[in-house]
């Protein structure tokens, strides 16, 4: 899947198929370049925000919730967690309730990296076992090893912005 590519010389105030990946596969919305003078004009008097800025904006009005009382959600966590302490980022997690849709937030004014819960919840992760012949057990102890390395993914994505990692993570194909 290639990325769409930003008009180039229109002064957009977007940076380059960044922002626009993330307009498109997060907010799921389609991009709409502006020349400089008039996002600088409706910037003054209209809400008009940046890709980052929207999703800061969809997380801001989420509920906090509590971690699933199951293995497979403090599995996941402590799996996070772990993978995040070897490329030295901050480990604090604050899981959010996410109504818009967007999967992870990393908030490094706070040190968090909110996340959504269904990350957490396993019927919420997938419908039927990712194991052929076993069974799901909401109460066992269960992981599956894609939902850590997608929220790792992610979550290395939105550090690495300001802190590179030690540690590479090149997802599997």
């Amino acid at each position: 899947m290639t990325s769409p590519k930003v008009p180039q010389g229109l002064g957009l105030n977007l940076k380059p198929i960044q922002s626009v990946d993330i307009i498109t596969g997060i907010i799921k919305k389609e991009p709409v370049g502006l020349p400089e003078t008039l996002w600088n004009l409706l910037r003054g008097s209209v809400s008009i925000r940046t890709a980052d800025e929207q999703r800061v904006h969809m997380f801001r009005n989420a509920t906090t919730s509590t971690l699933p009382d199951s293995w497979f959600g403090h599995t996941v966590l402590r799996a996070l967690r772990a993978s995040l302490a070897l490329c030295s980022y901050p480990t604090q997690i604050k899981i959010v309730h996410n109504d818009s849709k967007i999967e992870m937030l990393v908030d490094l004014k706070r040190r968090t990296v909110m996340v959504d819960q269904h990350f957490f919840d396993v019927s919420k992760v997938h419908g039927r076992t990712c194991r052929p012949g076993a069974s799901v057990l909401v109460n066992g102890p269960f992981l599956c090893d894609y939902a850590v390395e997608e929220l790792f993914a992610a979550a290395q994505d939105g550090l690495s912005k300001y802190n590179p990692p030690i540690i590479t993570h090149e997802r599997r194909r």
